[in-house]
C-alpha cells in the first residue's frame, strides 16, 4: 500500500472486506438510483466515469485491471429523470 491509512485500527467488517478482496479474481462496487452528481462522485473514486446508455437504463461505470490480473469496477444506476 502507497498510502498511509489515517485510522490506526480496521474494524472487523474492513477485514472482512479486504480478506475477501485479497481472495477474489474480481471486485465491484455497485449503488442504485443515484442522482448524477451522487453516482460521479461515487464512480469517481475510482477513475474516470464512463456513461453507458440503454433503453431501459443508464449507468456510470469505471473500471480497470492490476498488474496481478486483478480487476475493480465502481458502477452506479442513475435514477429516472436524474440529470444533475
Amino acid at each position: 500500500m502507497t498510502k498511509r491509512v489515517e485510522k490506526k485500527y480496521l474494524t472487523e467488517d474492513e477485514r472482512k472486506i479486504l480478506k475477501l478482496y485479497h481472495a477474489a479474481t474480481s471486485v465491484s462496487f455497485y449503488r442504485f438510483n443515484e442522482s448524477m452528481s451522487d453516482a460521479k462522485a461515487f464512480v469517481g473514486i475510482w477513475g474516470s466515469p464512463q456513461i453507458i446508455n440503454s433503453p431501459n437504463d443508464r449507468v456510470l461505470i469505471s473500471a480497470g485491471t492490476f498488474e496481478n490480473g486483478k480487476s475493480v469496477s465502481a458502477i452506479a444506476s442513475i435514477e429516472a429523470g436524474g440529470t444533475k
